[in-house]
């Protein structure tokens, strides 16, 4: 019973608070009398930590027996300005079947640069050991994350290479003095995936752009767009309008990219 309410609440996003709600307490009561409720400091601070490192512990050996995984990065801010960063492994199993797997959303709390970027990467994919299995990575077309994927990840000009050049060897490039120490399967592991730009954050930047043409902002299309934006606008705003629209089956609502 533990166990199946721990992915009750997980799975279906519940707050650790339910357990502490006398009515589902009355309806689990009913359906097991013996079972215990664990406190809602038991949930936070112990059971569900654990059962988060089990799943991670069954992932990763899962992605032990893989040879080419895809990711896919999504950084993004909620309303209340905080940042996360989410990576998605996709792959395909021995019986042909297409997977993913949410392997991380963490808050992200530092600058959305392209070496904190590429830093917090490293961290996740070397967390699960998928770092040299990872043949793509699908992110958006923001400057920062394109240059993440652009340059070599943290550690491959660090200092410790820095300080190695001197001389006639200043301008040695960091890979020639990687070669020396590692096998090339090594050296390639160390160079970051080739990364793609999501389609549809692109296709909404090319109509962002296309509306900027004066030919184009100008347009009867252009017309008829802004009047139906209007419309939905005033609809989200009528305390009318929108339960009509309900009514019949309508919903106003607006997709974020």
């Amino acid at each position: 019973m533990t166990k199946k309410l721990l992915e009750s609440i997980a799975c279906d996003q519940l707050p650790v608070s339910i357990v502490e709600s006398k009515t589902f307490r009355a309806f689990l009561h009913e359906a097991e009398p013996q079972f215990m409720f664990p406190s809602r400091t038991t949930l936070r601070n112990s059971l569900l930590p654990q059962r988060a490192k089990l799943i991670e512990s069954q992932l990763m050996t899962g992605f032990e027996h893989l040879s080419r995984i895809y990711l896919t990065l999504d950084l993004w801010m909620n309303r209340r300005m905080v940042s996360f960063l989410a990576v998605t492994v996709h792959f395909i199993n021995s019986p042909w079947e297409l997977k993913s797997r949410v392997i991380a959303c963490d808050q992200f709390v530092e600058r959305h640069t392209a070496v904190n970027i590429a830093t917090a990467y490293e961290e996740i994919v070397m967390k699960f050991g998928i770092r040299g299995k990872v043949r793509r990575v699908v992110a958006d077309n923001a400057s920062s994350m394109v240059r993440a994927f652009d340059v070599c990840l943290p550690g491959l000009y660090g200092d410790e290479v820095r300080s190695e050049s001197s001389g006639e060897n200043e301008n040695e490039d960091a890979l020639d003095i990687l070669e020396k120490e590692l096998d090339l399967d090594e050296v390639l592991a160390l160079l970051p995936p080739d990364w793609s730009s999501c389609f549809a954050h692109t296709q909404q930047l090319c109509i962002r752009d296309a509306f900027k043409d004066p030919s184009v902002r100008n347009s009867a299309v252009a017309t008829v767009i802004h009047k139906c934006y209007s419309i939905v606008a005033a609809i989200r705003r009528s305390t009318v309008a929108a339960p009509f629209l309900e009514k019949i089956g309508c919903t106003a609502s607006r997709q974020r990219y």
